[in-house]
């Protein structure tokens, strides 16, 4: 097993924990939120690096652009999503569908 493979199967693990914590919708907005920056960052990253290379070496600036651009989009993401909060669901619904989520958000 190489580093790239340990990676991935890591990656994978922590993703499975984090959705059997937190249950499967919140797993599924988090994979939403961190594929909206991803996508975000190529889209407007070589517009922010153009921005910063005033500042920085074209190599940084772009590179910092890209991790800048992406934190933004997923920080956006991830205050819209604690804005909605549990998603209109009941506490009933929430001890009776998602019993670790309903810790969470108590």
């Amino acid at each position: 097993m190489t580093w790239l493979d340990a990676s991935i199967v890591s990656v994978l693990v922590l993703g499975a924990t984090f959705g059997a914590l937190t249950g499967a919708f919140w797993q599924i907005a988090r994979v939403s939120m961190a594929v909206l920056g991803a996508l975000g960052a190529l889209r407007w990253g070589s517009w922010a690096s153009g921005v910063l290379e005033n500042r920085f070496s074209p190599a940084v600036a772009s590179v910092f652009a890209y991790f800048l651009v992406f934190l933004f989009l997923y920080l956006a993401a991830y205050a819209a999503r604690r804005r909605e909060g549990d998603g209109g669901r009941s506490r009933r619904a929430r001890r009776i569908v998602d019993v670790p989520d309903a810790r969470i958000l108590r």
